[in-house]
């Protein structure tokens, strides 16, 4: 994907390590956070499964608005090939 330029901010990649670390965090929160960890500084693209996961906390009211910037870093860093 030359010239893509979806990555996560060093800010998303590090609510998302405060993410990991929260014991209150649900599995998706983690996987989806654990995702942009894994991502930061490649061109990695998120799986369905996670980007799936990752759009159901966007439509999650409860979550902050942090969490929520960290799902839709990974939503946004879904592969194309669907």
């Amino acid at each position: 994907m030359a010239g893509d330029d979806r990555t996560s901010s060093s800010m998303e990649a590090s609510e998302a390590a405060r993410i990991m670390d929260d014991p209150n965090a649900t599995a998706e929160e983690k996987s989806v956070a654990a995702s942009v960890l894994a991502q930061d500084g490649t061109d990695d693209r998120t799986s369905e499964r996670v980007a799936g996961e990752a759009g159901q906390l966007l439509d999650d009211q409860d979550i902050s608005a942090e969490d929520r910037d960290v799902a839709a870093s990974d939503l946004s860093q879904r592969s194309d090939e669907r």
